[in-house]
């Protein structure tokens, strides 16, 4: 074929273009798809297995799958499917599986998050069942893993250990201390093989110390400590390398070295110096930083993992972070700086300290000095600006819980600082257990940082818990916990009264599960000063009953004592079993009390009425003492205990005044107004203090409450009383001397014959002399003011019986006005005190306001006439208020009843509890006088305490009472005790019934007419007594004839009475009884020295 030339070149061109195509071409290579799964995971590693794979394999393709996980990067490109396909086939070959395999399955298992437990449960079958099997290099491992997965599975770990101590002379220091640290994490009980290998462990470290790196002696020091092992010489070593261990270790492992020597209660003053100069560094590098402005330190959370839990706190309220990190806190047993491979070898890496300080080894540092009770202001200062730039709300919550607990216990209040914890704390209570409740409401509280979110938040939880959360184990409360949470709440005065009835149920349930074994003295008086503000009707007969079943086993501290006995008093406890067996321990361990618990101790029995002389005595020795040293508030306290008693020691009193002079400057208002109070309600003389404390009580006006400002009014008003009672005295006193003086001129001791003649002329001269009735109850003995000390003035002052009180008036006593005019006080406090008073009263205040208006509107209308529009209008309006007293009153006296019952048989018809005022009256008796009588039974209150002199309130209602028209008749009880059968009880009381029943004798019964001086033995003249003899022989002739009588013509009913009659002197009081029941005596009253009867006058003639 012929072709042309063109065509040709064509043709040959092309065909080098196709050879050329087919030497650079790309080849595309189709490879069929059959496994993607196995591409999959061979790409990650080419040594996967596949899932289908896995289902199948041996036990060395599962081995090596385990091999190809330890590295980071393939385990995190493998998902959760594979995983757990992973552990399936692992558990159906497990009876194939080998020692070394479980080791290296264990080890990775603690690389994968969220293990299942069923997983550990049954491989922790093939452990136990080849646990003989293992070397101690397994044993370590396998223990270790248990701690990471927190995996507690005792009766295995204890057949590891058995195996472990077989060889445990072959062991390495890293083994020992893996397996102390992970026995300490899981808190595995100390006893047979673990207790043995503790020991072993212990025994062997020391040759080792001085090798092992500072991080390691840190584990092993917080694991013994966390179990309670004894390690004296390992602690000995730490303390005596101290500043080298700290310097060269971590800040984890320096937190727990002092955590540990915190736990065993060892106080290493070189471990806490090298700790306090490495913070003291840290924190200076970080304001230096902060400062030129070059940024600040990286807080790094190395191990990124926390566990909200915390440790036990003792009974002062200290944390204690139980031993290993591991298990307190949620770290790695081991330390950062240590890496430890599977072939027991340890890697050191070059920085171990320099890594960052975290804020969790600041807090357990902070924590572990507060144990130790190692306050240093100083550093706790210096990290206030580091941990405020270094709280956020990634912070851990432990951190937050153990510093706020270290500040507070320390007494360092930065507000900043709390408030920023609280932010976050707020936003986490939900995760706090109950320990962390405990601790976070009593921290706030203690430094006064009233936040009231944190605290309703917290309210919120324990409502919650301890209602419908009961059911959750991990919500059970302890006593402890429980305790600071009712001290916390109390301290804030949070008002919710929930709270405290689920605290109060909470601590009921507690009590039943764990019975009363848990709990000490002073949590009991922790609880009940807690509780004391906040009344619960449940909680009283539930602490009575702990104390009662913990008493025989119980110690209490002094001050344990003095916080029962006080809130006892504040919640209205009365179990007298419990109140006199703390009674008696007070008096046994008396000196051992502190001044200050002695004073407040004294004060709460005062508050319960349990008055013991000896005690008082003895106490009052103690405080006279050390006076000096006492503080403004221990002496308002002594005086309250002292006013609540009714003991008056004037000695005392004196020292305690001298003492209050000098001191003026460092009292508060309340302290003023406490002082002022109660002395003046022990009648105390010293003009001089009270002109002092007046003008202070007025600077304070305003801020006083409505309690105070009726204290401050109605002591005033005893002050007023009181000199005014003084300045009688003394007029009294110059009377009874002119009568001593006229008894020497008429009555001449040896001139007997003359005694009928001296004695109507000296009763001339007192009816010239004169007395107004109103001095007569004013009989005090002025025993204070120096001015009646003998015996022989005091017989003159009771010789005012002789006196007549219908008298002619060329003598008068000077008005109460006149009498205090000279003083200076200001009563201008009344009219301030009384304008401050607003429109809603207590009626407690309605009362003494009542009795202010009585008193000045009869016995001081010239203060009344002063008072300002608003203190009239205070005063009418509290007047105008009316009770039915029986409701606030309390109920008669048993006494009292019991002379109301024989003036019904004497055919007295009289009333009882009759109201005036303020006051109830005991019995008033219907008179055809023109004039309203007043019969008082005074009881032990109405006198100062081993004394016959009347308190001030007793004064006060007397004279009220008799310028306001009553006839006041007064019944001490003195008197009445001293009357030991009925019928001379009717008697004395036919006595009183004559005097206001028309038919007195010639003069009142001294007895009756100075009630406020009542001498159990009284004393008289020497010519009061001659006729004292004269009027006895005279009733012993009246007697004798009765007595003949009978002796004559007894009746069978006489005879009966007579055989029954057990003395001459019930015969004599039943004939006397039976005479005055007739209307027919002419018994003369031989205490009455002007008595002359019908029948001696003639007999005379």
């Amino acid at each position: 074929m012929y072709l042309q030339p063109g065509s040709a070149g064509i043709i040959a061109g092309n065909q080098l273009l196709a050879l050329c195509r087919r030497g650079f071409a790309f080849r595309i290579v189709r490879v069929p798809k059959k496994n993607p799964e196995a591409t999959k995971y061979h790409a990650i590693h080419e040594g996967l297995l596949t899932p289908e794979e896995i289902r199948k394999a041996n036990r060395d393709s599962l081995m090596s799958v385990y091999t190809l996980l330890e590295a980071e990067d393939v385990r995190n490109r493998l998902d959760r499917d594979y995983i757990n396909g992973l552990l399936e086939r692992t558990l159906a070959i497990s009876r194939a599986l080998l020692p070394e395999d479980y080791a290296r399955i264990y080890t990775r298992l603690r690389s994968f998050p969220k293990v299942p437990s069923g997983i550990t449960t049954e491989l922790n079958e093939g452990v136990r069942r080849i646990s003989a099997n293992f070397n101690q290099k397994q044993i370590a491992m396998l223990i270790k893993s248990y701690a990471a997965l927190s995996s507690r599975s005792v009766t295995t770990i204890n057949e590891l250990v058995k195996t472990f101590n077989k060889g445990f002379t072959e062991a390495e220091v890293w083994q020992l201390r893996d397996i102390s640290a992970a026995l300490a994490t899981l808190r595995v009980p100390v006893k047979t093989d673990v207790e043995t290998f503790y020991k072993m462990a212990v025994a062997r470290l020391p040759k080792y110390l001085k090798t092992i790196s500072g991080d390691d002696i840190g584990l092993f020091v917080n694991a013994f400590s966390r179990q309670g092992v004894n390690q004296d010489e390992v602690l000995y070593f730490v303390d005596a390398h101290a500043k080298r261990l700290v310097m060269e270790s971590s800040y984890r492992t320096v937190a727990l070295l002092c955590n540990a020597f915190a736990r065993a209660e060892r106080h290493s003053r070189s471990l806490i110096n090298a700790v306090k100069e490495r913070l003291h560094t840290e924190v200076d590098e970080f304001l230096k930083k902060r400062s030129r402005g070059l940024g600040t330190i990286e807080v790094v959370n190395v191990t990124g993992k926390h566990t909200e839990t915390i440790g036990k706190c003792d009974s002062g309220g200290k944390v204690s972070n139980d031993g290993q990190v591991g298990d307190t806190l949620g770290f790695s047993t081991t330390p950062e700086g240590n890496i430890t491979h599977d072939n027991g070898t340890n890697v050191k890496m070059a920085s171990d300290s320099k890594l960052p300080l975290n804020l969790i080894d600041v807090a357990m540092v902070f924590n572990a000095f507060t144990k130790m009770e190692e306050h240093d202001l100083d550093l706790l200062n210096a990290y206030i600006p580091w941990l405020n730039h270094n709280i956020n709300s990634e912070s851990p919550t432990l951190s937050l819980v153990l510093l706020s607990h270290s500040f507070s216990r320390a007494g360092v209040n930065n507000k900043e600082l709390y408030i920023r914890m609280a932010h976050v704390l707020i936003q986490r209570v939900n995760t706090l257990n109950c320990q962390q409740l405990g601790l976070v409401a009593l921290s706030y509280a203690k430094v006064g940082q009233h936040i009231p979110l944190l605290f309703l938040r917290l309210a919120d939880e324990v409502i919650y818990r301890g209602t419908v959360a009961l059911k959750f184990k991990r919500y059970e409360f302890d006593f402890q916990s429980l305790e600071q949470l009712m001290q916390g709440f109390s301290r804030v005065g949070f008002r919710d009264h929930r709270v405290y009835h689920v605290l109060t149920t909470l601590l009921k349930r507690r009590l039943k599960t764990a019975g009363v074994e848990d709990m000490n003295g002073e949590m009991i008086a922790s609880m009940l000063t807690s509780m004391s503000p906040n009344r619960v009707d449940s909680f009283a007969p539930f602490i009575t009953d702990v104390i009662m079943r913990t008493r025989e086993t119980t110690a209490y501290s002094t001050t344990g004592i003095c916080r029962v006995l006080t809130a006892f008093g504040k919640l209205k406890i009365a179990h007298n079993r419990i109140v006199e067996s703390m009674l008696k321990e007070v008096k046994n361990r008396l000196n051992e009390f502190q001044i200050p618990v002695l004073i407040n101790t004294l004060k709460a029995l005062a508050r319960l009425k349990k008055y013991d002389l000896v005690l008082i005595k003895e106490s009052l020795k103690r405080c006279s003492m050390h006076l000096v040293h006492l503080t403004p508030m221990d002496i308002s306290n002594l005086l309250s205990a002292l006013n609540d008693f009714g003991y008056r020691n004037v000695p005392f009193l004196q020292k305690l005044i001298l003492c209050i002079k000098h001191r003026m400057e460092e009292f508060d208002r309340y302290q003023m107004y406490i002082i002022f109070s109660r002395l003046a309600m022990l009648r105390t003389l010293d003009a001089e203090l009270y002109r002092q404390l007046i003008p202070r009580l007025l600077l304070h006006q305003h801020e006083f409450n409505e309690l105070q400002l009726a204290d401050i009014s109605m002591g005033y008003i005893y002050l007023l009383v009181h000199f005014d009672y003084l300045q009688r005295e003394w007029h009294l006193q110059r009377i009874a001397q002119s009568l001593a003086e006229k008894r020497k001129q008429y009555m001449p001791i040896n001139n007997q014959s003359d005694e009928r003649g001296s004695h109507d002329k000296l009763q001339r001269d007192i009816e010239n002399l004169g007395v107004v009735d109103k001095c007569e109850h004013n009989v005090e003995g002025l025993q204070e003011s120096g001015l009646n000390n003998s015996t022989e003035t005091r017989g003159e002052h009771l010789d005012r019986g002789l006196l007549d009180i219908s008298s002619s008036k060329s003598y008068t006593m000077p008005d109460p006005a006149t009498n205090l005019s000279g003083y200076g006080f200001k009563d201008g406090i009344l009219d301030a005190m009384l304008s401050h008073f607003g429109t809603k009263l207590d009626v407690a205040t309605v009362f003494k306001l009542q009795t202010v208006h009585l008193y000045l509107q009869h016995i001081r209308p010239d203060i009344y006439s002063k008072l300002s529009a608003k203190s009239l209008e205070t005063l009418h309006r509290c007047s105008s208020v009316k009770f039915a007293l029986a409701e606030y009153m309390l109920t008669s006296s048993s006494v009292h009843r019991e002379i109301s019952h024989l003036l019904n048989l004497i055919g007295t018809f009289h009333r009882n509890e009759v109201q005036f005022g303020p006051y109830l009256i005991d019995i008033v008796p219907e008179t055809t006088l023109a004039y309203r009588v007043a019969i008082e039974y005074d009881g032990p209150t109405h006198f100062y305490a081993e004394t016959t002199m009347r308190t001030a309130k007793s004064i006060l209602k007397h004279e009220i009472l008799e310028n306001a028209g009553w006839k006041v008749i007064h019944i001490p009880h003195q008197e009445w005790a001293q009357l030991v059968s009925t019928k001379q009880k009717i008697i004395y009381l036919d006595i009183i019934r004559k005097q206001f029943q028309g038919q007195p004798t010639l003069a009142s019964n001294p007895s009756q007419r100075m009630p406020d001086n009542m001498p159990q033995a009284r004393q008289f003249s020497t010519s009061l007594k001659r006729k004292r003899r004269y009027l006895l022989k005279l009733n012993e002739d009246i007697l004798k004839k009765q007595l003949e009588a009978m002796e004559q013509g007894p009746s069978e009913n006489e005879q009966v009475v007579k055989q029954e009659s057990n003395s001459a002197t019930d015969k004599i009081a039943d004939i006397l009884c039976t005479m005055l029941m007739d209307g027919k005596s002419d018994i003369i009253d031989i205490d009455d020295g002007n008595t002359v009867t019908k029948d001696r006058s003639s007999s005379k003639q």
